[in-house]
């Protein structure tokens, strides 16, 4: 589960993983089921605040089998 927070209220949280959109979230709680794949993997997380500000963060990890 992805925790954004921002002073203005965050409108969306991004999930891109390997350069695929899994979701584009609104509202809490910012989770979205994945069924794990083995090998490597990059997700970002893109968080839009109310005032149309974003952040990102990327994550690389693998999956082993």
């Amino acid at each position: 589960m992805v925790q954004p927070g921002d002073n203005l209220g965050v409108a969306q949280v991004d999930l891109i993983l390997d350069g695929k959109t899994l979701a584009s979230l609104t509202e809490p709680p910012y989770a979205f089921p994945w069924q794990a794949t083995a090998g490597e993997h990059t997700l970002r997380v893109v968080v839009t605040d109310r005032a149309g500000n974003t952040a990102e963060e990327t994550l690389e990890f693998s999956v082993s089998p």
